[in-house]
């Protein structure tokens, strides 16, 4: 009765733990998590940060919205904003 809701739970904790144990996982890990300061200080890498503290003032102003009109569907409105 439960096994729709269950079974992709098992499965990816079967997968996280094959995963997290083969050769090379935590440098991979390591590779994904820890950032390259190097790359963040290029002129690209100033880019994306504006790109990201833009998007973050997108969500703030959008949520103040969603929240003095509560007819708005707030899941909605994140999507339109992360689309833009």
């Amino acid at each position: 009765m439960y096994v729709a809701a269950t079974v992709p739970y098992i499965l990816l904790t079967v997968l996280l733990i094959r995963g997290a144990t083969l050769e090379g996982a935590k440098e991979g890990l390591l590779y994904y998590v820890v950032p390259k300061w190097e790359r963040l200080a290029s002129p690209s890498g100033n880019y994306l940060l504006s790109v990201v503290k833009l998007k973050c003032h997108q969500l703030t102003y959008f949520q103040n919205l969603v929240w003095i009109n509560k007819d708005n569907d707030a899941m909605k409105t994140g999507r339109i904003v992360l689309a833009n």
